[in-house]
């Protein structure tokens, strides 16, 4: 327990030299990596939540890494790697698995459009990948992990998740490909308008519950939302970046967040038997990337 205690922590702490690789991989630029891994070592929601022994301590440099190989170039190295990577996070933590294979399959469809609207035909590496994931985790949870999910998961309940992330990509989608209009104005606007309905959101949390069975945390713990507060103007300020670079990996976190999003509006506005449990593991564990 003692060895624990130190040992999955410091497994955890490998997430931030992967996500510096991955960043660097998609930008090209050190000092960009530098400084957004640095703010995910130091948001303090992800540094608290995977500070002590659990799943998802070590589960998410896995799914960082698993990206990152997705994104990297090669074909039989980058298949296996994939495949072992992927393979090690399934059995690390079932819901950690699931959102890669939606990020993952939200990424190839959109860099798949963006490949035809080019003149090129899609990767197919990609859908093998998102293939392999998906194999893998559906053999686990066939094999094993079933008789431990106590949550009973309906087809509408699927149906709405689905609903949710298409509805996301479709937006996402549109933002990515409407013709761009510079303008000052609109890009401060833009920044304090996320902030503000960012902080409205924390703010209403402290007066009722997300969903029917959360707890109502004291306004103090407005605290904990400052980093997402913050993060926010960044957010919309990286949207109009990544909307200009020319790579097809340069669309991927716009993608890898829409997903997410997907997922929190689920969560919240979903009716979901998990609705609490994806509310805040979503917010803490993924939605800091």
């Amino acid at each position: 327990m003692a060895a624990m205690a130190f040992g999955i922590p410091l497994a955890g702490a490998l997430t931030i030299p992967i996500f510096y690789a991955l960043i660097y991989r998609i930008s090209g630029s050190r000092r960009l990596a530098f400084s957004s891994s640095i703010l995910l070592a130091t948001t303090y929601p992800h540094a608290l939540f995977t500070a002590g022994v659990t799943k998802e301590t070590y589960a998410n440099p896995l799914y960082v890494l698993s990206v990152l190989i997705f994104m990297s170039r090669g074909k039989l190295r980058k298949t296996l790697l994939f495949a072992v990577a992927s393979s090690a996070l399934v059995m690390a933590h079932h819901l950690t698995a699931l959102v890669a294979i939606a990020v993952l399959a939200a990424i190839t469809l959109a860099s798949s459009i963006v490949r035809v609207r080019r003149g090129v035909s899609p990767d197919g590496s990609s859908f093998l990948l998102v293939s392999i994931l998906t194999a893998a985790t559906a053999l686990y949870f066939w094999l094993y992990a079933y008789r431990g999910f106590k949550v009973a998961v309906t087809p509408s309940d699927l149906l709405s998740a689905a609903s949710y992330q298409v509805l996301a990509f479709a937006v996402t989608l549109y933002l990515t490909f409407r013709p761009q209009k510079a303008s000052n104005w609109k890009t401060l606007f833009t920044c304090i308008a996320s902030a503000a309905i960012v902080s409205l959101v924390a703010f209403l949390c402290t007066k009722r519950p997300i969903t029917p069975d959360a707890p109502t945390p004291p306004s103090r713990y407005m605290l904990y939302a400052a980093p997402f507060i913050l993060a926010s103007p960044l957010i919309a300020l990286g949207v109009g970046e990544l909307r200009s670079m020319q790579g097809e990996n340069g669309h991927a976190p716009l993608f890898w967040l829409s997903t997410l999003v997907g997922l929190e509006a689920y969560a919240v506005f979903g009716d979901s038997p998990l609705g609490l449990t994806l509310a805040y593991r979503a917010l803490t564990s993924y939605a800091s990337r």
